[in-house]
């Protein structure tokens, strides 16, 4: 199909979607562009015809799902029975610090040495914040959770297989040629190491024959991270293995997936990429890793020189060659001293004590939801582990890239924290309910299909007997 065309009707098809159905429906489409990237996937059919007027094709996804947020809240937009309007996550720590690393990023900007240049990431900081706001509240269900992990793990999968595809057709390595999306190959690597856990807990969490199409995405994956020479992409998936097997029902079956992998990786990585993997055990003779200690030294004394606010978002590329780097405009490439360096120590702070936050509230829903066996516990703690491993995977790989815009990682933080923000909804009643039945019926399923038990008197809600809110019973009850 004609690639202009596709992308005129997702994009239709988002909208209309967001009138009819709600705000879901654009977002969900909103972060479908956000990691698929279709402008530069597609670059080469897409340029032959007019760009989008007004912005790109995100940006109408993003005016969908904000324009029809009021409107379906108060009941004018959507189905009116919609039972997700009647439950509202709680806005815990993790949503709470990415508000205060937004608007400390805001402070920083105000008083950035250029704001002309601190601008184009100012701006990229403005839609990620924004986005993922509307999306704290608009996620209220874990088959919405679910739907957004899918949506993620199938877009890097497609392409890591578009790019496998002109590799196998042309021979052509795009990663080290061009990159991806404004990134580098290392940038473009470590978003497809994203993938990896993605898909192999989305086949685990998965029911029925089509779970087994997920996990040839995987090689695709591995294939593209290693043809792209990132060392960092590949360390960062081999490092969080081991958190693999600690979250997953199914080790055997990942000690085979991890047997075969390991026999097919030689014949995946020739000598040249091995030469240069290897180069890590001899740092002082890689003189890419010592220009990045060159780096890393300046934004420290950067972010010494300006520990509050900073120099201004990616103002430290202006002077970096003054605090001893090689040449004017390098990069920090490591994305926590970046933002130190940018936002000052506190924005760094902030930025570490989200993702602190993010895994903890990850680490609690897992241990509420662990022992159920009611299927929606195990999808979200299928969800748990693979988010939870990609989270990781991007902190590793982040220590030698500046990501600091880079709204995957924001995307995988949201799904993270939401599903223990649903886990501590709060349901208003339905009509016919009384408060106390209204509360009981809409705590989700119970093993077998049981009743939810009467409503007085009510027990304390523990860690032992809680049950997740998923499906809402609307069978009025006298």
């Amino acid at each position: 199909m004609n690639k202009y065309l596709l992308m005129i009707l997702l994009t239709s098809g988002g909208g209309v979607g967001g009138f009819v159905r709600g705000p879901y429906i654009p977002l969900a489409m909103y972060y479908f562009y956000a990691v698929l990237r279709p402008q530069y996937l597609w670059k080469w059919e897409l340029m032959m015809y007019p760009d989008p007027p007004f912005g790109g094709w995100s940006f109408y996804m993003a005016g969908a799902a904000l324009i029809t947020y009021l409107p379906w809240v108060f009941g004018i937009v959507g189905p009116i029975n919609d039972p997700e309007r009647r439950v509202f996550p709680g806005f815990i720590w993790a949503h709470r610090l990415m508000l205060m690393f937004f608007t400390w990023v805001t402070v920083s900007y105000l008083n950035a040495m250029n704001q002309d240049v601190a601008w184009v990431s100012y701006q990229e900081m403005i839609k990620i914040a924004l986005m993922y706001m509307l999306a704290t509240q608009v996620v209220r269900a874990f088959w919405q959770v679910w739907g957004l992990y899918m949506i993620f793990t199938l877009a890097i999968g497609y392409i890591a297989v578009d790019i496998n595809h002109l590799y196998v057709t042309t021979g052509y390595l795009l990663l080290v040629r061009a990159g991806f999306a404004g990134l580098d190959n290392n940038g473009a690597a470590l978003l497809l190491s994203l993938g990896v856990p993605m898909a192999y807990f989305a086949w685990e969490l998965t029911r029925g024959w089509h779970r087994w199409l997920l996990l040839p995405i995987i090689p695709a994956i591995i294939h593209a991270v290693v043809s792209s020479y990132s060392r960092g992409a590949m360390l960062s998936v081999i490092i969080t293995l081991p958190l693999y097997f600690l979250y997953t029902r199914k080790r055997k079956s990942l000690a085979v997936m991890l047997l075969v992998g390991l026999a097919m990786l030689p014949f995946m990585a020739g000598q040249e990429i091995r030469n240069r993997f290897m180069t890590v055990e001899h740092a002082e003779e890689d003189e890419t890793l010592n220009l990045r200690f060159m780096s890393w030294r300046a934004a420290y004394l950067i972010a010494t020189d300006y520990p509050v606010f900073g120099i201004g978002p990616r103002n430290s590329n202006l002077v970096s060659k003054h605090y001893g780097t090689d040449m004017e405009g390098r990069t920090i490439h490591n994305n926590y001293l970046q933002i130190a360096a940018d936002n000052g120590w506190v924005g760094m702070g902030l930025f570490v004590l989200l993702l602190i936050f993010v895994v903890l509230s990850m680490w609690r829903a897992r241990r509420r939801l662990w022992k159920h066996k009611d299927p929606e516990s195990v999808r979200a703690v299928a969800m748990l582990g693979g988010l939870e491993c990609t989270l990781w995977t991007f902190i590793i790989g982040s220590w030698l890239l500046s990501l600091e815009t880079f709204e995957p990682a924001y995307i995988v933080m949201l799904l993270g924290a939401q599903i223990w923000a649903i886990s501590n909804a709060q349901v208003t009643p339905a009509p016919g309910y009384r408060a106390g039945q209204a509360q009981w019926a809409n705590v989700g399923p119970r093993p077998g299909g049981a009743p939810p038990p009467p409503p007085r008197p009510r027990p304390e809600r523990t860690e032992e007997t809680w049950v997740p809110p998923s499906r809402l019973d609307d069978t009025p009850r006298p």
